[in-house]
């Protein structure tokens, strides 16, 4: 079977493996299940360091502590289950989908995620160092306190999600969408959020010095308390964006649209804002040329897009204690 196989042949059988089993504390290290029929199985504890499972169904399981290090999850359907306190560092769960899971503090360091489903997922607490979450959708995903240390975001859709207390140290955010997105208390110490969408996001005390917002979209963002000492706000849109207490000393904000940003007992000794230009010489009554700017950041997702992915994704599944 191919890499790019959708529908891989189910491996061999396990005995008294099958949906709905309970196997707890079962070790089932390099088990071959690619394909499986899980749905519903109790794991809990179990270690499966290294198993095939690719485009299993797990929809519904119980993994709780269960050791899945360096498994092949790509494409596997992980809806509802519950991974919580999970081992799942250097596994591979490309194109897997994990709506409505509980892996609240999971340990995903070093996980490919790439273009997983993560929608309304809770990762509170949760361990992803160094991941890899390019074009992942994390819409209204719980990731309070999460490590999220050098993890590549780039292109992922976060919209509506909850990030307050995260580290981002280093992190990659470009041209992701973190609409809505609540960053209090987070930590994003020389972050990438270029040509990124944060409009109306929370940024309530965030952390950021040094961080890249690039061309990003702030629009009606609400910053407070926040520290963006030395951070690259180049031609980012600030319109309607309010803030209060913030730490900008030698921000750049050149090209940046600040007509609209309001901004109160705020340090900005050393900051670079735009250059009034008008017209020294010109016939009279001549005006200048209208500049209608391009946007190059990320459309952000509309409330209605948000709904149907939320909507989808419910499925009443009880967090982890």
């Amino acid at each position: 079977m191919s890499e790019r196989d959708d529908h891989p042949e189910p491996g061999p059988a396990v005995p008294g493996l099958g949906p709905g089993a309970r196997l707890r504390g079962a070790r089932l290290d390099g088990a071959a299940l690619a394909g499986a029929s899980l749905a519903g199985v109790d794991l809990a504890g179990a270690s499966l360091t290294g198993a095939v499972l690719r485009g299993a169904d797990l929809s519904g399981s119980n993994l709780e502590a269960a050791q899945l290090g360096e498994c092949d999850l790509t494409g596997a359907d992980l809806r509802g289950a519950r991974l919580c306190r999970c081992t799942i560092a250097a596994t591979c769960l490309r194109g897997a989908d994990l709506s409505g899971a509980d892996l609240s503090g999971a340990n995903l360091s070093g996980a490919d995620l790439a273009g997983a489903r993560l929608v309304a997922v809770r990762l509170v607490g949760a361990d992803l160092s160094g991941a890899n979450l390019t074009e992942a959708c994390l819409v209204g995903a719980d990731l309070s306190g999460a490590n999220l240390m050098g993890a590549d975001l780039t292109g992922a859709a976060a919209s509506a999600a909850i990030l307050a207390r995260t580290d981002m140290g280093a992190a990659s955010g470009r041209l992701g969408d973190f609409s809505e997105a609540d960053f209090s208390g987070a930590r994003a110490v020389d972050a990438s959020f270029e040509r990124a969408t944060l409009a109306r996001a929370i940024l309530k005390g965030l952390k950021a010095p040094r961080a890249i917002l690039e061309f990003a979209d702030l629009r009606e963002a609400t910053l407070e308390g926040c520290d963006l000492s030395d951070a690259n706000l180049v031609g980012a849109d600030l319109s309607g964006a309010r803030a209060t207490g913030c730490d900008l000393r030698r921000a750049d904000l050149y090209w940046a649209s600040v007509a609209t940003f309001s901004h109160a007992e705020c340090h900005l000794e050393g900051a670079r804002f735009p250059e009034t230009r008008e017209i020294a010489f010109g016939p009279r009554g001549v005006s200048p040329p209208a500049i209608r700017p391009q946007s190059l950041h990320r459309t952000p997702a509309t409330a209605a897009e948000r709904a149907r992915l939320l909507k989808a994704a419910a499925r009443g599944v009880p967090p982890c204690d």
